[in-house]
């Protein structure tokens, strides 16, 4: 479950008052891809979270960190390169 980034992500877009679509849009993704995310039905991959970070302007390594506490599941790399 993505609670945790769930509430990040909503807490940014109120204080920077923007929508879920023009978030998804900053950070070269899908809104349906997002959305996916953020409702815990798709796990982020460290391509998507580095994206996140740079469109809500955090520090790099925010998102990343939580997956590290074991706040944030992450999608496991299975994509056949070595």
């Amino acid at each position: 479950m993505n609670d945790r980034l769930r509430q990040l992500v909503e807490e940014w877009l109120f204080r920077e008052d923007l929508k879920q679509a023009q978030l998804a849009r900053r950070a070269r993704m899908a809104q349906e891809t997002l959305s996916r995310i953020l409702l815990g039905k798709q796990k982020p991959g460290t391509k998507v979270l580095r994206r996140l970070e740079m469109a809500m302007k955090l520090e790099v390594g925010t998102l990343v960190e939580l997956v590290l506490q074991g706040e944030l599941p992450l999608k496991e790399a299975n994509d056949g390169h070595h």
